[in-house]
């Protein structure tokens, strides 16, 4: 079946007849799959084909809706949490390959056929996460950082295909698919998104200059390659050494604040002088002090700037990598598929910043207080926060990064997409 999708994407075949036969035969042969996690690949090509069909009459376009639906719904969400480290990269490997994706290699080398464009599609959709459960974060950051199997990841793909684009239309693909990437981090360990980042702004400088027609030699050969990675372990390496004298300094502000608590404390009897007169009758004294004491206590609250700190549960050394919300599964009526078969998705929410290079903090406006946890989840998760602080009057949340790189990282991620923020 990958090979008539790929003929069908690859040549826009539209004939009534063709596709009808197409579709007759996968409503009468696919009954049932005896490998599970081949499911996910079923499914997929029925989606393709429903994108080919969409002209067809409607008895014709309803089996292959009713056909997708059906397996759609056969497919389970697992709990990862209850499998140990081995059983994860396992399941993760199996899930991943379900869609084809131990293929992809091989098509990768069939440059001037159909496979090498359906590669593209296929990736694509893959990467979508509105093609899976919410546990697709998970998974997929499981799959890109083997530890126990040993396996293609989308990073070895990236670079593969990397070094054959040789024409716009195949750059505009690959600008797409590493577009995603950049815009859910999640899915790649932060070394990873460096990488990715490099080769996203390697692409955007000749996307518009590429010659329409096939080259036959590839827009980037192998020495580029190894330019953008080495560029990409510089940007590691530096993050990694701030990184540790951040946490010398953080250790030396801590012991100097605890040498400093240890030498000005005072004993309560001390303390509870110095809250009232000493001619004044013991009743008085208490009243006196529990009265000061919540006076001040008001006072420093309302002079306090609120800080997501004091939210409950949050704070940034625990937050957790990955989202385990347990969503319910979308019907595929209302569910978007993207890929080179498939509806483009839309660039609108990408945040412009050419004109922003220089800058490394952000101001966003909020409703609520709350509202700004999921900036500084995503924030975090991209690496490279330096500080955070909210103003409750203005509920105003700054984020501080430690390079322009990180921020410019955070402005690509579609979470601040239609917010009131400005940069600086």
């Amino acid at each position: 079946m990958h090979s008539i999708m790929a003929i069908l994407g690859f040549y826009g075949v539209s004939d009534e007849y063709i596709l009808s036969k197409i579709i007759d035969d996968i409503d009468n042969g696919t009954v049932s799959i005896a490998n599970k996690y081949q499911m996910n690949e079923v499914v997929m090509i029925l989606r393709f084909l429903k994108k080919q069909s969409t002209h067809l009459p409607q008895i014709e376009f309803k089996k292959i809706t009713s056909k997708e639906e059906r397996f759609w719904n056969m497919i389970k969400e697992v709990d990862l949490s209850r499998m140990n480290d081995q059983e994860k990269e396992e399941y993760c490997v199996e899930y991943i390959n379900g869609f084809g994706f131990r293929n992809i290699r091989e098509w990768i080398k069939k440059i001037k056929t159909p496979y090498y464009s359906y590669a593209f599609s296929v990736i694509q959709y893959i990467l979508v996460k509105t093609n899976h459960y919410d546990n697709i974060y998970e998974i997929l950051y499981i799959f890109n950082t083997p530890e126990k199997v040993q396996h293609d990841t989308f990073i070895s793909l990236f670079e593969e295909l990397f070094v054959t684009i040789r024409t716009q239309c195949h750059l505009d693909s690959f600008i797409k698919i590493i577009g995603l990437c950049v815009d859910t981090p999640k899915y790649f360990s932060r070394k990873q998104i460096l990488l990715i980042n490099e080769i996203y702004d390697t692409c955007q400088k000749v996307k518009g200059v590429v010659n329409s027609n096939e080259s036959e030699t590839s827009l980037f050969d192998k020495n580029i390659l190894m330019e953008v990675k080495e560029r990409a372990q510089q940007r590691y390496d530096e993050m990694k050494r701030k990184q540790e004298i951040e946490e010398q300094m953080r250790k030396k502000r801590q012991e100097e604040t605890k040498r400093e608590r240890s030498h000005s404390r005072h004993s309560t009897e001390t303390q509870l002088k110095s809250l009232y007169l000493e001619d004044t009758s013991e009743r008085n004294k208490k009243e006196n002090y529990y009265h000061r004491l919540s006076s001040r206590k008001y006072e420093e609250e309302k002079k306090k700037v609120f800080s997501l700190d004091d939210l409950p549960g949050f704070g940034t050394n625990e937050l957790r990598v990955f989202d385990e919300k347990k969503g319910s599964k979308e019907t595929t009526q209302n569910k978007e598929v993207s890929g080179s078969l498939l509806p483009e998705s839309s660039e609108d929410e990408m945040f412009d910043i050419k004109d922003m290079k220089h800058h490394q903090n952000i101001s966003i406006l909020l409703k609520r207080p709350k509202e700004g946890i999921k900036y500084i989840q995503e924030a975090i998760e991209i690496g490279g926060i330096q500080s955070y602080s909210y103003e409750n009057q203005m509920k105003e949340l700054m984020i501080e990064f430690e390079t322009p790189q990180d921020l410019q990282m955070f402005l690509r991620t579609r979470i601040i997409g239609g917010t009131n923020s400005k940069t600086f």
